[in-house]
């Protein structure tokens, strides 16, 4: 059984499957910026409100979600101890026999999970900073300041939980603008791999001159690191999020980032104008309260595009002042 916000209060059933909500067809979670927003982050939102003192919990059987999202599911939940496999049937594929009663059908709460029998529906986060007609306006003032409540809960627990190993140099990054590079595309998204949606990091789409970026703005005097979060640790990822001063780079999944820092931090986002819409990263630097500030691009070529430097030094000179 669970209460009425989705959390555990009977823990009889001792195993239960863990859905990634695939009633609305957008996202999927095998990529990070709706696994992370639409899964991983809500699932330990649950999973923090439902522990008890002294009370073990229930054995998960989580969704597949590729060997990228399910190796930051293991360490993050290997770390707190939660019983958890994974399972190929997991999910609300026409296949699966996980049909929905009929009350939820409709239904998209952005807050609680949804419990029926054995199985539990995370809240998709993500579909709130999407382009879809509704998004933040299907929650009202008090939904909103809930939601913030969450994710500052969040913060606070997984950065006391998660280990930060001490791969980068804490001083370098307090204070720091990180440049953003995108991750190599790994074999499991490649046109013949297993990913249901094909196509990751810079196999979509990248950024060419990071190091001549670096350079100019570190000699017009900006503290500045390029950073790849996709070749660190979760736990290192979040230290440079919730530490830096702001980042810059190409419209994509890593800002997700925005997720762990603070107010009033600086988000430059390079978007290629072939995108008409709004980045949803620009949504959820709104409601962090995250300064943001897009620069527009011509159409990238196989790709791959130039950062607009002096556009970038003359945003981040701004800020700079602005701070003062």
């Amino acid at each position: 059984m669970v209460s009425g916000d989705g959390t555990l209060n009977d823990r009889s059933h001792r195993t239960i499957r863990v859905l990634f909500d695939e009633r609305v067809r957008e996202g999927s979670v095998e990529h990070y910026w709706h696994f992370m927003l639409g899964y991983f982050l809500p699932l330990h939102a649950w999973l923090f409100s439902s522990a008890r003192d002294g009370v073990s919990g229930p054995h998960l059987l989580l969704q597949n979600s590729g060997p990228i999202m399910n190796r930051l599911l293991e360490v993050s939940l290997g770390t707190l101890g939660i019983d958890h496999e994974f399972c190929e049937d997991c999910s609300l594929h026409p296949d699966s026999g996980l049909n929905l009663p009929a009350y939820a059908r409709q239904s998209v709460d952005p807050f609680a999970p949804l419990r029926w029998k054995e199985n539990v529906l995370i809240p998709r986060w993500d579909l709130l900073f999407s382009n879809r007609a509704d998004g933040l306006t299907m929650v009202n003032s008090a939904q909103r300041f809930e939601l913030l409540q969450k994710f500052d809960f969040l913060q606070r627990k997984i950065r006391s939980a998660i280990p930060a190993p001490g791969c980068c140099d804490p001083m370098r990054i307090s204070g720091s603008y990180l440049v953003l590079e995108r991750s190599e595309q790994p074999e499991f998204y490649n046109q013949h791999g297993n990913a249901k949606v094909k196509g990751y990091g810079k196999g979509r789409r990248s950024l060419t001159n990071l190091e001549e970026a670096v350079a100019y703005l570190k000699e017009a005097g900006v503290k500045v690191m390029r950073y790849e979060p996709g070749a660190h640790s979760f736990g290192c990822q979040v230290r440079h999020f919730s530490s830096c001063k702001g980042v810059i780079g190409q419209r994509g999944a890593e800002f997700l980032g925005l997720f762990w820092m603070k107010p009033r931090s600086l988000a430059v986002l390079i978007n290629q104008s072939e995108f008409s819409n709004i980045p949803p990263p620009a949504k959820l630097a709104l409601f962090k309260k995250i300064t943001y500030q897009q620069i527009e691009l011509e159409p990238a070529q196989a790709g791959s595009s130039l950062m607009p430097i002096a556009q970038v030094l003359e945003v981040v000179k701004q800020h700079n002042e602005s701070e003062l």
